[in-house]
Order: structure tokens, then C-alpha cells, then sequence
């Protein structure tokens, strides 16, 4: 009876989530997306993952930083256009102006795969679900999002998608970031788009008549 008062006196207020089950997989009965208990009691604060993992979790942490660093730098040699990139040597006035156009899916791209994937990480380590087996997602998931920004700006511009963009226009480069950048951010569902639209020219179908 005393070891029940004692738990009820010191148990979970009755905001936080419940688990169900017992032991590391245990999963909230009721999840919010805005509750930033992450299934952790009141003043639980020490990390549920072992040394290792929280050592991989901070590299792979610091390896998006920097390549955010290097996407927002990407936009600023872009967007100036007055300084040479480094290593290279090219200043963004010096491209040609297709190049120039089209390098700002990629550089945009990169920083929304960048951001997705940093916001991916710090959920689910903070909700326990980081594990090994998506480390070759988040290694190759920026550099995929700035190849696939390329390529819808490719197809926009060829008039593939249906839409299409001004390229004489004075604010043309923050349209082409900024189709680059939601493209990267929602790599996914841009994927499924091509996907119906390679649906629609690929399919064949068959003559009822033969």
C-alpha cells in the first residue's frame, strides 16, 4: 500500500503520454505531434541510447550542419554573385545564364533535403526510434533532394510539368530558389508527382478489339 501512495505521489503528471508495454520499444498510447515530452517523464533528462549511439547521433548531427552551411553559402554565391566560389574560382556572374539558372535547383534543393533531414533526426532521436539502418538515407538523402530540385527545374522549364517560369523576369532567381528549395524540402512527394506523370506517357494499354 505504501510502495502504491509513493507512486502515485511521484507518478507521470496525466498530460504526458502513456506507454503501452514494457522495456526500449514501448510506444505511446496516445501520441501528439506538439507534445514536447518526447514519452519522457517530468525532469527525465539523461538520454535513453548508449554512448556509441549518441556519439553516431551527433556526427551524423554535425555532418547536416555543414552541409547546410554549405547549401546557405551556395545561395549566397548565387544570389551575390560577386565573390568566386571557393576552390573553383567562379564567380555566379561569370556562368552562363542558362547555367546559371538552372545551377539554383540543385544549390536550393540541397538546403531543403538539408533542413528535412536535420528535422527528421532530432525527432526520432528524441523519440527513440534513431536507428543504423537509415544512416545511408540520411547520408544520401540531401544530395538526392538537390538531383531530383535539378531535374523538376529541368522538366518545369521544358514545359513537362504543365508550368513554367519567366526567365527575364526580375525576381527569377528567387523563383527558381525557391522552387528548387520545396522541391528539396518535399522530395518525396515530388517523387510521387513524377511518378503519375511517367504513368501517364509510359503506360500502354491494351486494344480490346484484338
Amino acid at each position: 500500500m505504501a510502495n502504491e501512495t509513493s507512486q502515485a505521489a511521484e507518478g507521470t503528471p496525466e498530460s504526458a503520454p502513456r506507454l503501452t508495454g514494457e522495456g526500449p520499444d514501448s510506444k505511446p498510447a496516445i501520441w501528439n505531434p506538439g507534445d514536447p515530452t518526447d514519452g519522457k517523464d517530468k525532469y527525465e533528462f539523461a538520454s535513453g541510447y548508449p554512448l556509441i549511439c549518441r556519439i553516431e547521433i551527433f556526427i551524423e548531427a554535425m555532418y547536416l550542419v555543414g552541409l547546410m552551411l554549405l547549401a546557405a553559402y551556395l545561395v549566397a554565391w548565387y544570389v551575390a554573385g560577386s565573390f568566386p566560389l571557393v576552390a573553383l574560382g567562379n564567380r555566379g556572374d561569370d556562368l552562363p545564364k542558362a547555367l546559371h539558372q538552372l545551377v539554383a535547383f540543385p544549390i536550393a534543393g540541397l538546403m531543403g533535403g538539408t533542413m528535412f533531414g536535420l528535422k527528421w533526426q532530432y525527432r526520432v532521436a528524441a523519440r527513440g526510434w534513431w536507428h543504423k539502418d537509415r544512416r545511408v538515407w540520411r547520408i544520401c538523402s540531401p544530395w538526392l533532394s538537390a538531383a531530383l530540385a535539378m531535374m523538376i527545374g529541368i522538366a518545369i522549364d521544358g514545359g513537362l510539368l504543365g508550368v513554367s517560369f519567366s526567365r527575364d523576369a526580375t525576381n527569377a532567381s528567387s523563383t527558381l530558389l525557391s522552387i528548387g528549395f520545396v522541391t528539396g524540402y518535399f522530395a518525396d512527394s515530388a517523387l510521387a508527382k513524377l511518378q503519375d506523370i511517367a504513368s501517364v506517357i509510359f503506360s500502354t494499354k491494351s486494344d480490346p478489339s484484338k
